[in-house]
């Protein structure tokens, strides 16, 4: 009597449910998959940040910034992780922050986090945005789409009050700041 029929029947169960997990954390790609947390991710969409045959982004935009751990520290955190890249403002006084973030190639999505904290618009490569500021960080996540490098880069664009924003309010990665209110972001090859 041979096993071997439910041995690979549940081998491709496991590999399944696998997979639905890493879809589920938005780190896996598959041709016509889309993730469990978020209906509008196109085929292909892959949101990792480094290790993948998508390539590996600047070291100084990832990881979540420090700074975003003291409360009082108001301004733009910028990064990318597994989830995909990240945009959250906060300033207590109301400010008005607002910009544009622009791929050499169409954006999957983007989306405001929390839901409904301003104003986020994707038109094909480009995402407008528009928070008023407050003491919690609000802001938008993107995924960027899984192209190989060099051919993918950002460029991001970001205003407080209408006029550019000082590089000294924009924190970018674990550890860095924007060298200006305009900077582009490119993966490298692994």
């Amino acid at each position: 009597m041979s096993t071997t029929p439910f041995r690979r029947s549940r081998t491709l169960l496991l590999v399944a449910l696998s997979c639905s997990a890493i879809l589920t954390l938005g780190a896996c790609s598959s041709s016509g998959s889309k993730t469990a947390s978020d209906s509008t991710t196109k085929p292909g969409t892959d949101t990792t940040a480094k290790g993948t045959a998508c390539g590996t982004w600047q070291t100084q935009y990832v990881g979540q910034p420090k700074a975003m751990k003291t409360a009082e520290q108001a301004g733009y955190f910028v990064w990318t992780d597994v989830g995909g890249w990240h945009l959250r403002v906060r300033d207590a006084k109301g400010t008005t922050f607002s910009g544009t973030v622009t791929s050499t190639k169409d954006i999957p999505t983007a989306k405001a986090n929390p839901a409904g904290a301003g104003t986020v618009n994707l038109t094909a490569n480009q995402v407008t945005f528009e928070f008023k500021g407050t003491g919690d960080l609000i802001g938008f996540d993107l995924a960027p789409g899984c192209v190989p490098p060099p051919d993918l880069q950002l460029r991001f664009d970001l205003q407080t009050n209408g006029q550019p924003a000082d590089p000294a309010t924009i924190f970018t990665g674990s550890n860095s700041k924007a060298n200006g209110s305009a900077f582009n972001a490119s993966r490298t090859k692994n």
